[in-house]
């Protein structure tokens, strides 16, 4: 099967996207501005010296894997729960983010070969 040039543009574009904001976002210090500036209200409460990176990748109860683009964790006050920081990234406008969102969340959370966070 030929794949066309404008087909081949768009994915290596999408490609050299991801990798550029993969880098940006496995900075420590880019992730807690981030979410100082745009994250929920609920997160202004973070512990950022807390704030660490975690596995993107797992395996579903069907012995898939699967990969999310990045995964950070921090504590919510001095003793509170853990808040996960799932960061998908995207070149184009996705309708369907809030329902693939859902469905990694119910897939990470429902993988019994998963690194725990």
């Amino acid at each position: 099967m030929k794949i066309s040039k404008s087909k081949k543009h768009r994915k290596h574009k999408r490609l050299s996207h991801d990798r550029i904001y993969k880098k940006l976002f496995s900075y420590k210090e880019v992730v807690q501005s981030f979410v100082e500036n745009f994250g929920h209200p609920l997160l202004k409460e973070a512990d950022f010296s807390t704030l660490k990176r975690g596995p993107a990748s797992y395996v579903t109860k069907n012995f898939q894997e699967r990969h999310n683009d990045m995964i950070w964790t921090v504590r919510i006050g001095d003793n509170g729960p853990m808040a996960v920081l799932m960061l998908e990234f995207q070149s184009t406008y996705d309708y369907n983010m809030p329902m693939r969102v859902y469905v990694y969340q119910r897939r990470r959370k429902a993988s019994p070969f998963r690194e725990r966070i």
